[in-house]
């Protein structure tokens, strides 16, 4: 209801359509039974593990530029800092993200990901994988997300 009758004004035309909203309800019910499944398959290959924050916002990091130019980010918040599967943790740093815009450049973010990821040492990764995994996470944290 807040969505469609109370403050429509502040979401996209999809994310305010009752049918649409109807869909995700449907959607998440259809996926909630293998939210395990999911949560095992995102930590199924070390590839996609990795030591970070699974909410790198500014309240939990710091960010400045080298003497480059190039950006670099620091950790304010170590308590939840640890070695997990890193497309679930994309949920956190990119949840305040205009909807619009993901929708944009979501293929994009992972494709470029990879790319640095492998430059800076990690295996190489399938971006294509990656959207896969990182829209697996997406409707797994969708549902806590609207509990809020």
């Amino acid at each position: 209801r807040f969505a469609t009758e109370i403050a429509p004004h502040f979401f996209s035309k999809p994310a305010s359509d009752p049918d649409m909203l109807e869909l995700m309800k449907d959607d998440i019910m259809e996926m909630a039974p293998h939210f395990q499944d999911v949560q095992f398959f995102m930590s199924n290959s070390s590839d996609y593990i990795a030591a970070m924050h699974p909410n790198m916002q500014p309240d939990n990091a710091y960010f400045w530029r080298d003497e480059n130019g190039d950006l670099d980010c620091g950790i304010l918040d170590w308590c939840n800092f640890g070695r997990m599967p890193f497309m679930g943790c994309f949920m956190g740093c990119l949840v305040g993200m205009e909807s619009d815009m993901l929708d944009e450049q979501e293929e994009n973010m992972m494709r470029i990901f990879a790319e640095e990821y492998r430059r800076y040492g990690g295996p190489q990764l399938d971006h294509q994988d990656m959207v896969m995994r990182f829209r697996l996470a997406f409707v797994r944290m969708l549902m806590d997300n609207c509990k809020w």
